[in-house]
């Protein structure tokens, strides 16, 4: 038997390694305290869905609520029909022109950049978008677009406020403020 033998022999047998008995009864604590803490981050995030729930529920009948209070009828937004409505031909703004308001051009307030690059990315792009990832997905809707965070959802919501409160205020004369800047 050659050293180069003797080496091979020593290395392909690992030397077995005790372990102290308070070590090991340590690390199975450990053990233990994180498949304890896995099990209550699983729970927080079942509580933390279900307080989700209940805010979107609560944020939806302070809406109907302030509605009440101001005596504002619900918006289009929540209208169903999303047909072209042959009884705006005169113009008094009672269709759904909005649907095709273009995010990016509404003004005062204006949706805020990275919120727009948010819902771009999502594939919506005009105030009728909106309005269908609304109703598909309700209060929630914000969750579903990626980089949309609570200051982004605010600036979209006033955005469609501001939309619909110039639309009240004009009288809704059936221009679009995308057809008015266009004819400015």
């Amino acid at each position: 038997m050659t050293m180069s033998d003797e080496m091979t022999t020593e290395q392909a047998e690992p030397a077995a390694v005790e372990v102290p008995a308070d070590l090991m009864g340590r690390i199975k604590t450990a053990r233990r305290g994180v498949a304890d803490a896995l099990g209550g981050v699983e729970i927080a995030k079942a509580e933390l869905k279900e307080a989700k729930e209940q805010l979107a529920g609560e944020q939806l009948r302070l809406a109907e609520l302030v509605d009440e209070l101001i005596g504002a009828a619900p918006g289009p937004l929540f209208d169903d029909d999303h047909g072209d409505d042959e009884d705006d031909e005169a113009g008094d703004g009672g269709g759904d022109d909005w649907r095709g308001e273009l995010l990016e051009e509404l003004a005062e307030p204006a949706i805020a950049a990275r919120a727009l690059k948010a819902l771009r990315e999502a594939g919506i792009e005009t105030a009728g978008q909106l309005a269908d990832a609304q109703r598909k997905h309700g209060e929630l809707w914000p969750d579903t677009i990626c980089g949309l965070g609570q200051a982004g959802r605010q600036s979209v919501d006033d955005a469609i406020d501001g939309l619909f409160q110039r639309r009240r205020d004009a009288g809704a004369d059936g221009h679009t403020e995308t057809q008015r800047r266009r004819e400015e």
